[in-house]
């Protein structure tokens, strides 16, 4: 009989915030946000939040409308935001958006004044954006730029922008999501997956009979630095019958 006692996972990590969240009720509502290109009936204002609960239960968001005659880069930049030095404890910017319409949301740091979209899915309800900034590690922004409903060609349409929550978060060594093991016939199979990865050049795998004593057995390459999930999975066909195995 072969049975597993035990799936142990050491991960150290840390999350350090450089910047404070952008909430627009203490931080941001007081800021100057300078409009560009916004078209006829085109406005800027911080205002209650148009659908509190869920994800965003806030009293106070962030608001932009573009009028239909609008440039298709419409959007608000802010000086007054703190210059900030990108590093890997702040390279991932996550926002809250509420829009009329489904496009790309354009948020853009100068420098380094590239763009960064992202796009939401859902329309007139919260949904949450994120944007990588880890390949601009190193540079330090004193701008922030907003272009909510950014079109690749001519604008065709108006649109009500709502967004709130900004906040400048790390990447971690390795993000775990899920880590699962088990017997599959006479062998046993191991998965995970990674939100996340920074530098990670890859995993030991570590079997032990005692639950005291572990030895290398393989080694999985890693994704080194990225954003998007990844599945890993090893199968171990060296096992014994009548051992517990960590």
């Amino acid at each position: 009989m072969k049975r597993l006692l035990l799936f142990s996972v050491f991960l150290l990590s840390s999350f350090l915030v450089a910047q404070p969240v952008i909430d627009f009720e203490t931080v941001g509502n007081n800021w100057v946000f300078n409009t560009f290109d916004l078209g006829t009936g085109g406005l800027y204002d911080v205002v209650a939040n148009p659908n509190p609960g869920g994800l965003n239960t806030s009293d106070s968001c962030a608001m932009l409308v573009v009028g239909a005659d609008g440039q298709p880069w419409a959007g608000v930049w802010c000086a007054d935001f703190p210059d900030l030095a990108i590093t890997a404890n702040n390279c991932i910017v996550k926002i809250l958006v509420n829009k009329n319409v489904t496009s790309r949301f354009n948020l853009k740091l100068e420098p380094p004044n590239v763009d960064h979209f992202d796009s939401n899915t859902v329309v007139n309800q919260w949904e949450e954006l994120t944007f990588d900034y880890s390949a601009h590690i190193g540079t330090t922004s004193a701008t922030l730029t907003i272009i909510p409903d950014q079109e690749a060609g001519s604008r065709t349409h108006a649109s009500v922008n709502y967004w709130d929550y900004i906040r400048f978060t790390g990447i971690v060594p390795v993000e775990l999501t899920s880590f699962t093991g088990a017997f599959v016939g006479d062998n046993v199979e191991l998965n995970w997956a990674t939100a996340s990865e920074l530098n990670n050049m890859g995993f030991e795998i570590q079997r032990s009979i005692n639950n005291s004593d572990f030895i290398t057995i393989a080694f999985i390459d890693g994704n080194g630095t990225t954003t998007e999930q990844q599945q890993y999975s090893y199968t171990d066909s060296r096992v014994e019958s009548r051992i517990n195995y960590s």
